[in-house]
Protein backbone atom coordinates (compact mmCIF):
# COMPACT_ATOMS: atom_id res chain seq x y z
CA UNK A 1 0.00 0.00 0.00
CA UNK A 2 1.05 3.61 -0.32
CA UNK A 3 -0.31 6.99 0.09
CA UNK A 4 -1.64 8.87 -2.79
CA UNK A 5 0.54 12.03 -0.91
CA UNK A 6 -1.46 14.69 -3.22
CA UNK A 7 -4.80 13.21 -2.63
CA UNK A 8 -4.41 13.51 0.78
CA UNK A 9 -2.78 17.03 1.40
CA UNK A 10 -5.49 18.41 -0.70
CA UNK A 11 -8.51 17.08 1.33
CA UNK A 12 -6.70 17.79 4.34
CA UNK A 13 -6.36 21.47 3.10
CA UNK A 14 -9.99 21.80 2.13
CA UNK A 15 -11.56 20.64 5.34
CA UNK A 16 -9.27 22.63 7.30
CA UNK A 17 -9.84 25.67 5.58
CA UNK A 18 -13.72 25.56 5.58
CA UNK A 19 -13.21 24.74 9.59
CA UNK A 20 -10.79 27.37 9.82
CA UNK A 21 -13.55 30.36 10.71
CA UNK A 22 -14.98 28.25 13.71
CA UNK A 23 -11.29 28.58 15.14
CA UNK A 24 -9.97 31.76 14.15
CA UNK A 25 -11.11 35.45 15.49
CA UNK A 26 -10.56 38.64 14.08
CA UNK A 27 -8.84 41.48 15.86
CA UNK A 28 -11.94 44.16 16.76
CA UNK A 29 -9.47 46.76 15.49
CA UNK A 30 -8.18 45.18 12.28
CA UNK A 31 -4.87 44.46 13.58
CA UNK A 32 -4.13 40.95 14.21
CA UNK A 33 -3.92 39.01 11.12
CA UNK A 34 -5.90 36.05 12.94
CA UNK A 35 -5.67 34.45 16.64
CA UNK A 36 -5.72 31.09 17.46
CA UNK A 37 -9.02 29.98 20.15
CA UNK A 38 -7.44 29.71 23.82
CA UNK A 39 -8.80 26.81 24.81
CA UNK A 40 -6.52 25.34 27.71
CA UNK A 41 -4.55 28.37 27.99
CA UNK A 42 -4.71 30.05 31.62
CA UNK A 43 -5.49 33.41 32.19
CA UNK A 44 -3.33 35.79 33.81
CA UNK A 45 -3.34 39.40 34.53
CA UNK A 46 -2.48 41.52 31.66
CA UNK A 47 -0.04 43.26 33.93
CA UNK A 48 1.66 40.60 35.90
CA UNK A 49 5.05 41.19 36.44
CA UNK A 50 4.88 44.54 34.98
CA UNK A 51 6.88 47.15 37.13
CA UNK A 52 5.37 49.71 38.74
CA UNK A 53 4.14 53.16 37.21
CA UNK A 54 2.79 55.86 37.91
CA UNK A 55 -1.04 56.64 37.24
CA UNK A 56 -1.49 57.65 33.67
CA UNK A 57 -3.64 60.70 32.82
CA UNK A 58 -6.97 60.40 30.98
CA UNK A 59 -5.12 63.09 28.66
CA UNK A 60 -2.27 60.51 27.85
CA UNK A 61 -4.44 57.34 27.28
CA UNK A 62 -6.76 59.32 24.99
CA UNK A 63 -3.96 60.86 23.23
CA UNK A 64 -2.22 57.12 22.55
CA UNK A 65 -5.91 55.59 21.57
CA UNK A 66 -6.42 58.20 19.15
CA UNK A 67 -3.05 58.00 17.94
CA UNK A 68 -3.19 54.10 17.53
CA UNK A 69 -6.88 54.54 15.70
CA UNK A 70 -5.56 56.47 13.11
CA UNK A 71 -2.48 54.46 12.29
CA UNK A 72 -5.08 51.47 12.29
CA UNK A 73 -7.47 53.08 9.86
CA UNK A 74 -4.50 54.34 7.87
CA UNK A 75 -3.19 50.92 7.50
CA UNK A 76 -6.48 49.36 6.43
CA UNK A 77 -6.82 52.28 3.70
CA UNK A 78 -3.31 51.13 2.37
CA UNK A 79 -1.49 54.48 3.17
CA UNK A 80 1.21 52.35 5.29
CA UNK A 81 4.22 55.38 5.59
CA UNK A 82 1.38 57.47 6.86
CA UNK A 83 0.68 54.82 9.49
CA UNK A 84 4.21 53.87 10.31
CA UNK A 85 4.70 57.53 12.53
CA UNK A 86 1.78 57.64 14.15
CA UNK A 87 2.26 54.16 15.07
CA UNK A 88 5.42 54.54 16.59
CA UNK A 89 4.54 57.83 18.08
CA UNK A 90 1.53 56.06 19.95
CA UNK A 91 4.25 53.20 21.11
CA UNK A 92 6.72 56.02 21.96
CA UNK A 93 4.05 57.31 24.22
CA UNK A 94 3.30 54.01 25.66
CA UNK A 95 6.52 52.87 26.70
CA UNK A 96 7.09 56.65 28.42
CA UNK A 97 3.60 56.46 30.31
CA UNK A 98 3.62 52.65 31.06
CA UNK A 99 7.27 51.31 31.04
CA UNK A 100 9.36 49.46 28.28
CA UNK A 101 8.12 46.23 28.31
CA UNK A 102 4.55 46.37 29.67
CA UNK A 103 1.56 44.69 28.15
CA UNK A 104 -0.07 47.42 26.91
CA UNK A 105 3.36 48.10 24.62
CA UNK A 106 2.32 44.13 23.43
CA UNK A 107 -0.66 45.83 21.85
CA UNK A 108 0.71 48.33 19.66
CA UNK A 109 3.68 46.20 18.80
CA UNK A 110 1.73 43.83 16.67
CA UNK A 111 -0.20 46.17 14.39
CA UNK A 112 3.34 47.97 13.96
CA UNK A 113 5.01 44.55 12.52
CA UNK A 114 1.61 44.13 10.46
CA UNK A 115 2.73 47.75 8.94
CA UNK A 116 6.41 46.70 8.26
CA UNK A 117 5.41 43.56 6.92
CA UNK A 118 2.84 45.17 4.51
CA UNK A 119 6.02 47.40 3.55
CA UNK A 120 8.11 44.49 3.09
CA UNK A 121 10.07 45.37 5.81
CA UNK A 122 11.21 41.82 7.53
CA UNK A 123 13.95 43.04 9.28
CA UNK A 124 12.03 44.94 11.54
CA UNK A 125 8.92 42.71 11.83
CA UNK A 126 11.50 40.58 13.22
CA UNK A 127 12.81 42.56 15.52
CA UNK A 128 9.13 43.61 16.98
CA UNK A 129 8.16 40.12 17.35
CA UNK A 130 11.21 39.54 18.96
CA UNK A 131 10.86 42.61 21.46
CA UNK A 132 7.01 40.74 21.79
CA UNK A 133 8.15 37.46 23.20
CA UNK A 134 9.47 38.38 26.77
CA UNK A 135 6.39 40.08 27.22
CA UNK A 136 3.97 37.10 26.26
CA UNK A 137 6.66 35.26 28.30
CA UNK A 138 5.90 37.26 31.22
CA UNK A 139 2.64 37.89 31.34
CA UNK A 140 1.27 34.37 29.68
CA UNK A 141 3.73 31.87 30.26
CA UNK A 142 6.16 30.24 27.41
CA UNK A 143 3.84 27.55 26.64
CA UNK A 144 0.71 29.08 26.21
CA UNK A 145 -1.33 29.61 22.70
CA UNK A 146 -0.32 33.52 22.34
CA UNK A 147 3.11 32.25 22.03
CA UNK A 148 2.69 29.55 19.88
CA UNK A 149 0.89 32.37 17.34
CA UNK A 150 3.46 34.34 17.62
CA UNK A 151 6.12 31.77 17.05
CA UNK A 152 4.06 30.96 13.89
CA UNK A 153 4.80 34.72 13.05
CA UNK A 154 7.88 33.94 13.23
CA UNK A 155 7.97 31.10 11.29
CA UNK A 156 6.71 33.23 8.20
CA UNK A 157 9.27 36.09 8.82
CA UNK A 158 12.32 33.97 8.57
CA UNK A 159 10.92 32.69 5.99
CA UNK A 160 10.71 35.48 3.97
CA UNK A 161 13.84 36.53 5.53
CA UNK A 162 15.13 32.84 3.68
CA UNK A 163 16.28 31.29 6.79
CA UNK A 164 14.32 28.47 6.62
CA UNK A 165 16.12 26.50 9.62
CA UNK A 166 15.01 29.25 12.05
CA UNK A 167 11.33 29.02 10.22
CA UNK A 168 11.45 25.17 10.75
CA UNK A 169 12.06 25.28 14.30
CA UNK A 170 9.35 27.82 15.44
CA UNK A 171 7.06 25.92 13.30
CA UNK A 172 7.71 22.75 15.04
CA UNK A 173 7.85 24.22 18.51
CA UNK A 174 4.10 25.74 17.95
CA UNK A 175 2.90 22.56 17.11
CA UNK A 176 4.60 21.53 20.37
CA UNK A 177 3.03 23.96 22.50
CA UNK A 178 -0.43 23.74 21.02
CA UNK A 179 -0.49 19.99 21.08
CA UNK A 180 0.36 20.38 25.14
CA UNK A 181 -1.60 23.29 25.60
CA UNK A 182 -5.13 22.53 23.30
CA UNK A 183 -4.76 18.60 23.03
CA UNK A 184 -4.72 16.46 19.87
CA UNK A 185 -8.19 16.78 19.18
CA UNK A 186 -8.22 20.61 18.04
CA UNK A 187 -8.60 22.11 14.68
CA UNK A 188 -5.85 25.09 15.26
CA UNK A 189 -3.35 22.23 15.92
CA UNK A 190 -4.46 20.02 13.19
CA UNK A 191 -4.03 23.71 10.71
CA UNK A 192 -0.29 24.03 12.18
CA UNK A 193 0.38 20.31 11.73
CA UNK A 194 -0.50 20.55 8.15
CA UNK A 195 1.62 23.30 7.78
CA UNK A 196 4.36 21.81 9.49
CA UNK A 197 3.33 18.71 7.26
CA UNK A 198 3.90 21.01 3.87
CA UNK A 199 7.21 22.35 5.23
CA UNK A 200 8.67 19.04 5.73
CA UNK A 201 7.38 17.92 1.67
CA UNK A 202 9.37 20.99 0.67
CA UNK A 203 12.27 19.82 2.00
CA UNK A 204 12.51 16.27 0.66
CA UNK A 205 11.67 14.72 4.32
CA UNK A 206 8.08 13.47 3.31
CA UNK A 207 8.48 10.39 6.15
CA UNK A 208 7.92 13.06 8.63
CA UNK A 209 5.38 14.41 7.17
CA UNK A 210 3.16 11.47 7.19
CA UNK A 211 2.62 10.98 10.87
CA UNK A 212 0.95 14.85 10.63
CA UNK A 213 -1.11 13.62 7.99
CA UNK A 214 -2.01 10.68 10.03
CA UNK A 215 -3.19 12.39 13.27
CA UNK A 216 -4.54 15.27 11.33
CA UNK A 217 -6.58 12.76 9.33
CA UNK A 218 -7.92 9.84 12.34
CA UNK A 219 -8.70 13.05 15.10
CA UNK A 220 -10.58 15.77 12.26
CA UNK A 221 -11.33 14.71 9.22
CA UNK A 222 -12.02 11.19 7.29
CA UNK A 223 -8.87 9.13 6.57
CA UNK A 224 -7.69 9.66 2.79
CA UNK A 225 -7.98 7.57 0.27
CA UNK A 226 -5.25 4.55 0.38
CA UNK A 227 -4.47 2.70 -2.98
Amino acid sequence: MKWDFPSMHHHITYVLKSSVLAVLMLSVAGTQTATFAVGGAKKVDADAGAKPVPKISQETRTEIKDLTKQAVELMRAGKLNEALPLALSALTKTEAAFGKGHFEASKLLEPLARIYDELGKQEDVLRVQLQMMPILFRVYGERTTQVARLREGLTETYTKLGKPDKALAELETSVDIKREVLGPNNVSLAISMNKLADVYVENGDTAKAIPLWEAVSYTHLTLPTIT
